[in-house]
């Protein structure tokens, strides 16, 4: 009998323990944003709003996402909210950019500043980079750890999950 109870005991505790750490993640691309509100926020722990990217200044280019930000926070106080930049779809000219940006080491500071501004603008939690395939270029792995830095400092989140074995 005691084996048994021990036994529920660890199972219950590993229950719990998975529970709180899985995640929810979904994307709510700009071209879904008048859609929002037949969104279930209090089934995610996760939101990306998708798909911001940079002009050729590094300026963040996204339509205005307050009531976007406000209404899942409304629904779900607990809710982390995230920019995701770049996605599969690129234009030549966001290729161009974003490789500008990241490739050489004296645009990285200002487009990661610009970033920071736009996430602290907009009552986000973080940033999430989604270059994909070909567009992961050899300035990802330093914007990635250099955006981890400065968002670490106003306790805000980086994902990142390049989808290349190119990096």
């Amino acid at each position: 009998m005691k084996k048994q109870i021990l036994l529920l005991t660890l199972l219950f505790t590993g229950y719990l323990s998975y529970c709180q750490t899985a995640k929810v993640v979904g994307y709510l691309p700009t071209y879904r944003f008048s859609s929002r509100n037949q969104i279930e926020y209090c089934k995610l722990t996760h939101l990306n709003l998708s798909f911001a990217n940079p002009d050729n200044s590094g300026n963040i280019v996204m339509p205005d996402i307050s009531t976007v930000v406000a209404d899942p926070r409304n629904d779900n106080p607990n809710i982390i909210i995230c920019i995701s930049f770049a996605g599969a779809s690129l234009t030549t000219q966001q290729v161009s950019d974003w490789s500008d940006l990241i490739d050489i080491p004296a645009n990285r500071p200002s487009f990661i500043s610009k970033i920071v501004d736009y996430i602290l603008d907009n009552d986000l939690d973080g940033a999430d980079i989604d270059l994909e395939w070909g567009h992961v270029t050899t300035g990802y792995s330093n914007i990635v750890l250099e955006l981890d830095t400065a968002l670490n400092l106003h306790n805000k989140i980086l994902t990142s999950i390049p989808k290349s074995n190119s990096v």
